[in-house]
């Protein structure tokens, strides 16, 4: 029996690696995101989201750029900033950099070509400024939105260069703070992978 569990390895789940990596989505469903995020889909402009705290640290594994190294994410691990940046000319794109996970690199079920990154923890007073936020109340309105369901809201969008982003809601916990709340997960496959 001993012998079985040392040819065996251990099967642990594994938070994915952070990659940086810039993702241009094309096509007219472009202009469709952009609005989600609040912008007029006929104008360019950009937008800085805050990464939630696990991306945030995988992010801070990459980089390892403070003065004194971290052992642990409650150590003051830098915020991490994702740019989303919509374009209309000459035709609608849509830019995400630079800090995504690489779900190739997560454990158990790994997901090789897709790439996510996540929001902090949304109050579900949304009585925040943030763009999250935002996102998260206008996404209320649609008629996919399932207030009872762990996954709240959940809509995929193809693009013209063969990629797709989809955009999901969670229903969350603070659990510290005992409060209610959402997170928001974005997944990529970009072209050609």
């Amino acid at each position: 029996m001993l012998l079985l569990v040392g040819l065996c390895p251990a099967l642990a789940a594994r938070f994915p690696d952070a990659v940086e990596k810039k993702i241009v989505l094309v096509g007219g469903e472009s202009a469709s995101v952009a609005e989600l995020f609040g912008f007029n889909g006929s104008q360019s402009a950009s937008v800085s989201l805050p990464l939630g705290r696990m991306d945030a640290w995988a992010v801070y594994l990459l980089k390892k750029d403070t003065k004194v190294e971290l052992t642990n994410d409650n150590e003051g691990s830098p915020p991490r900033l994702d740019v989303l940046e919509f374009s209309n000319t000459p035709i609608p794109s849509l830019t995400i950099q630079p800090y995504w996970l690489d779900l190739a690199t997560r454990h158990p079920s790994p997901s090789v070509g897709f790439y996510s990154f996540s929001s902090p923890f949304i109050s579900q007073e949304l009585d925040q400024s943030d763009p999250w936020t935002q996102l998260v109340k206008r996404l209320k309105k649609q008629a996919q939105w399932d207030n009872g369901a762990r996954t709240q809201y959940r809509r995929s969008f193809s693009f013209s260069n063969g990629a797709s982003l989809a955009i999901e809601v969670f229903a969350e916990e603070d659990y510290a703070n005992d409060k209610h709340g959402h997170s928001v997960r974005i997944t990529v496959r970009p072209e050609g992978a």
